[in-house]
């Protein structure tokens, strides 16, 4: 893996787990690597009672359906492309869009020299 971070981020409407990710490049690992990758954020979430947002570059189109499998939900699906075309950069959420059947979510058009990816937003919900 190349990066995941971890924090649990203390609000007065009650905590919140973060994690922070970036997947290896398709250069240097396949999409099998990057499921495995996941799958290991995914398992040190599973027991967390609090609500969970993982977010980064995944690259990959495809993860969010595993993401979706384990019960999170994907704002970020369909915002468009992140970099050149491809559609990498998500947000997925455990607990926080029960109430609403898609979050707002988007990738931001205007940035400039910040990174080669569109950075990408989800506006998310306690239910």
């Amino acid at each position: 893996m190349r990066t995941a971070t971890s924090a649990l981020v203390r609000h007065p409407s009650g905590a919140l787990r973060v994690y922070s990710t970036h997947l290896g490049s398709p250069w240097d690992t396949g999409e099998g690597s990057r499921r495995d990758q996941a799958t290991n954020i995914l398992d040190d979430a599973e027991g967390r009672a609090e609500p969970v947002v993982v977010a980064g570059d995944f690259n990959s189109e495809k993860i969010g359906q595993l993401f979706e499998r384990r019960g999170y939900c994907w704002p970020t699906q369909g915002v468009g492309p992140t970099i050149h075309g491809y559609s990498v950069d998500h947000v997925f959420a455990r607990g926080l869009c029960a109430a609403i059947a898609r979050a707002p979510a988007g990738a931001v058009r205007d940035v400039k020299d910040v990174s080669d990816h569109r950075p990408v937003w989800a506006l998310l919900n306690r239910p």
